[in-house]
């Protein structure tokens, strides 16, 4: 009995230290940390008491300035969070007014995780803030429609320079479709087919969404170890060859997605730990990235295969409920 308390022991505490080490954490310039698998950033603030303080009043008044301080400093750390690989959130706050006032409002409200007074008479003050409700949900609505305003006006540049140009485009058409692709989507299709009558076939009365449940993941964990890919509050899954398969590019799905001002992706540092995770649900579908995209750090390209499977499930509404976690190194 005793030996079996111990190997628990020993178990959970190794559980511990992988759960620990498995966080994705940075520093910022400010002296904040921004913890991107719980989505939160942290801030310490120091206070001194005024030198007419008298009695008690001088702890709790350098714990007020430590409070101030540290939100300052927790702003600043916000203001560095990126956006993309080459946007922060600072980008956004000065030019939209409702993405600073919605971060104004989050450091006002953040949460006091500890307040330590020093023999000394100053005071230690360490707060945090949620990276995803309010805040992200500006800075998310600001991101797509511009993303959007972008397509609007590009996809009329592009029709008038097929017009123009006919001969040139159809020369690209050839040599920018490799045949091969055909194929691999026609595999997927097949299989798809497959499992659709396999499903049909369970099917026996309106209990059935048991079975159905049991064939469709509960969440998606990317591994993009190896990689050069970076944490942002907007990262992408790109299909090889292809398009963003998610976030959707369409900006009304996106806003589904997006409504609940819940972030695109929490990011994690080891495998084990991340299909574990709560986020991802008890089943989650685990694909591997091949490499970023071009010169950006924040876009991870999948396989065809994986790619059509995350852009079938995003059609169907999945990503408005299942969580995602990418794992870097």
């Amino acid at each position: 009995m005793k030996k079996a308390c111990i190997a628990l022991a020993l178990t959970l505490a190794s559980f511990s230290g992988v759960a620990a080490n498995a966080h994705y954490e940075e520093w910022t310039a400010a002296g904040g940390k921004v913890n991107w698998t719980t989505g939160q950033i942290a801030a310490e603030g120091y206070g001194l008491p005024p030198a007419n303080a008298m009695g008690k009043a001088g702890p709790l008044l350098a714990c007020r300035a430590a409070v101030v301080d540290a939100q300052r400093n927790l702003l600043e750390a916000t203001q560095g969070v990126r956006v993309t690989a080459t946007t922060v959130i600072d980008n956004y706050m000065l030019n939209n007014d409702e993405v600073k006032s919605q971060v104004e409002g989050v450091i006002r409200n953040a949460r006091i995780l500890s307040r330590t007074p020093a023999p000394d008479g100053s005071c230690k003050i360490e707060m945090a803030i949620s990276l995803g409700g309010p805040a992200s949900k500006a800075v998310y609505n600001e991101l797509y429609q511009t993303a959007g305003l972008q397509s609007w006006v590009k996809q009329p540049l592009e029709w008038l320079a097929m017009a123009l140009i006919p001969n040139a485009h159809a020369q690209d058409d050839v040599t920018l479709q490799p045949v091969p692709w055909l194929d691999d989507v026609e595999k997927l299709n097949r299989r798809l087919s497959v499992l659709e009558q396999q499903l049909a076939a369970q099917k026996r009365d309106d209990a059935t969404p048991v079975a159905k449940k049991d064939t469709q993941p509960t969440g998606l964990v990317v591994d993009a170890r190896g990689s050069n890919f970076i944490p942002s509050l907007s990262p992408k899954i790109r299909q090889l060859r292809g398009g963003v398969v998610y976030p959707d590019s369409a900006v009304e799905k996106s806003e589904r997605l997006l409504e609940r001002g819940q972030l695109v992706s929490l990011f994690a540092r080891d495998v084990d730990f991340a299909v574990q995770h709560p986020v991802v649900g008890s089943r989650p579908l685990l694909v591997k990235a091949l490499r970023t995209y071009g010169d950006t750090r924040t876009e991870i390209v999948l396989a065809t295969e994986y790619a059509q499977r995350i852009q079938q499930l995003n059609e169907s509404g999945f990503f408005g409920e299942a969580g995602v976690i990418i794992v870097l190194d």
